[in-house]
Formats: structure tokens, sequence, C-alpha cells
């Protein structure tokens, strides 16, 4: 945790992307060209637009088709996402579609988890690895098959050495896949720091969870995850009378 902060306390502004919790509403078609970085994710189409018509084996090109392919595939969200330009002329207006089952839809017609996980996907897959790459609530509109995927994605980065990450999440499907990436090999436990935040009256408390090479966690306090303890107990009681 200290090594961490300090870390942070070095960084320039440069080697540190951070993308917003709610990211920005898709468009039927874009056409006022900006590629400056923001937050929200607005530059995203364009540079998916832009890189597409790079060399179809630029290693740029290829890893974010992997990476999408891949989230698409585990999450059941799509299984590609295409820009469409109207009209040859470079700048000409544009979609974004969207590959479901036999056909493409149009980005603006499908659901709103898909628009919100493309700008993570694409810093992700784009970010170098000497920069940290801050997320908040990366899981925003994805419904639990597709937060968990996320946790393999997030794994697929890490492993594959494209950047850092710094998660804040209120998923614990992302977090469980993780674990079972951990306990899978694909990541080493000593890659990974579960940092768990609580309230107490006034104030926040924090803790650092450590896992081992099969994912479990290491003397987590009382308090993580007793809520959905206790739900499941009064389920568990409540059968228990019939």
């Amino acid at each position: 945790m200290l090594e961490l902060s300090e870390e942070f306390g070095r960084l320039a502004p440069a080697d540190a992307v951070s993308l917003a919790p709610t990211r920005t509403r898709p468009q039927r078609v874009y056409s006022q060209i900006t590629e400056v970085f923001k937050p929200t994710g607005d530059h995203i189409p364009f540079f998916l637009e832009r890189l597409m018509d790079q060399d179809r084996k630029s290693p740029e090109r290829l890893s974010l088709l992997h990476l999408l392919t891949r989230f698409g595939s585990d999450s059941g969200l799509f299984h590609g996402v295409q820009p469409s330009r109207f009209g040859d002329r470079p700048g000409a207006p544009f979609e974004l579609r969207v590959g479901l089952a036999t056909t493409t839809i149009n980005l603006a017609d499908v659901g709103y988890g898909i628009s919100q996980i493309l700008p993570v996907i694409v810093e992700a897959a784009t970010a170098s690895n000497r920069q940290f790459l801050l997320l908040q609530q990366p899981e925003i509109h994805l419904h639990p098959r597709a937060q968990a995927a996320l946790g393999t994605l997030f794994a697929d980065i890490v492993s594959a050495g494209h950047c850092r990450m710094i998660v804040e999440t209120h998923s614990d499907y992302l977090i469980d896949r993780i674990r079972q990436e951990i306990a899978a090999g694909k990541i080493s436990p000593d890659m990974v720091a579960l940092i768990y935040f609580h309230r107490e009256l006034l104030k926040t408390e924090h803790h650092l969870i450590e896992l081992d090479r099969l994912g479990n966690l290491i003397d987590p306090p009382d308090s993580y995850r007793s809520f959905f303890l206790e739900e499941e107990w009064r389920l568990l009681r409540r059968g228990a009378r019939h």
C-alpha cells in the first residue's frame, strides 16, 4: 500500500489514464471529429474509425480486435464492433455497428452497457505498459455475466503487460472472476491488491486483503461481504422453517 502511494506521488500526467464512471451516450451517427482524450470516452468512436483504416496486421489493431472479440464472446454482449462510413472520403460521417447473432445493429439500438464498456476496452488495449489505467465502476450497466467477463479481460490485459490498472468497483462478480484467474494461473496473487473500504460511523476504514495462489482471501475483515452472508442466511433459515 505504501509502495503504491509512493509510486503515485512520482507519476507525471502522461503516466495515468482515467475514465469516468459514466461514459458518453452512444450516437446514431458520428460526424464532428474529436480525438482529444476525454474521461467520458467521447473520442473513442473516432479512434476506432481511424484504427480500422490502419494496416490489418498492425499490432495496435490486432491487439484491440483480440480483446474486443474475447470480451464480446465471454460476456455474450456482441461478436464485433465495426465503424461503417457514409461515403469514401476521410472524415465522412460514420456509425458504429455492433455484431449480434447473424446481423449488425447500430450502437444506439443495443444495450447501454456496450457503449459504456467500449472506452474501457479501447483504453486498456492501447495504454502503454508504463501507464496506470484508473477506472471508476467499469461494470456500470453490465449484467452479471458481463461483469465477470470484465475480470477475465483485466487479467488478460495485465498478464499481457498492456498496462497497470487501479479499479474502483462494487462488483463481486468481477472480483470473483479475477480470483478464479489467479487460481487458474493466468496471473499471480502478487499482481493483485484488493483494498476494501468501509465506513465506521463518520470514518472510512480501509483494509488490504491479500490472496493466495488459489485465489482465496487471506484474513479478510469480519465486515467484508457480511451483508451477502446475512442475506443468504436469512434465506436458508426461511427454507428450514418449511
